[in-house]
C-alpha cells in the first residue's frame, strides 16, 4: 500500500494534468465539437482515476485534503455530465468550457495547496503562480 505522501503526489499530478490539458486543448476541442460533434476527445481530456483510489489510500490523507479533492472532482464531474449530454452550439460550448475551466483552476489551486505538493512545471504552464520577474 502506498503511503500518504505518495498518494498525495499522484493525486496532485492528476489534478494538475487535467487542468493543464483542458487549458491547452480547449480551442482544438471546440473545433472538433464544431465539425464533428465529437464528445470523446473532451471526455478523454478530463478523465481521472480518482475513483480507483482505495479507502485505505484516501484514509492516509487529512480531512481538509479530502475536502479539497472532493470539491475539485465534483466540479469535474459536473463538467463531464455537461459534455456528455450537451447539445450546445460551439460558441456556447466554448463559453461554458471557459467558465468551468476557471472554476476547475480555482478548485485545483486549493487542492494542490492542501496536498502540499509542489509541481512547478505543471502549474507554471497555465499561470497559476506568478513567475518572478527576470529583471528584478
Amino acid at each position: 500500500m502506498a503511503d500518504g505522501s505518495q498518494v498525495a503526489r499522484v493525486l496532485a499530478w492528476e489534478v494538475a494534468r487535467v487542468v493543464r490539458q483542458l487549458a491547452e486543448r480547449k480551442r482544438w476541442l471546440v473545433r472538433v465539437w464544431s465539425r464533428h460533434r465529437a464528445r470523446q476527445p473532451i471526455l478523454d481530456t478530463i478523465f481521472v482515476r480518482w475513483g480507483t483510489a482505495t479507502v485505505a489510500e484516501l484514509a492516509a490523507l487529512p480531512p481538509h485534503v479530502l475536502d479539497a479533492l472532493e470539491a475539485f472532482h465534483a466540479a469535474l464531474e459536473d463538467l463531464r455530465l455537461y459534455v456528455q449530454f450537451t447539445e450546445d452550439m460551439p460558441l456556447a460550448l466554448e463559453e461554458e468550457l471557459d467558465r468551468r475551466l476557471a472554476e476547475l483552476e480555482a478548485h485545483a489551486e486549493v487542492a494542490l495547496d492542501a496536498l502540499n505538493v509542489v509541481l512547478p512545471e505543471a502549474t507554471a504552464a497555465i499561470g497559476w503562480h506568478d513567475e518572478p520577474d527576470a529583471g528584478a
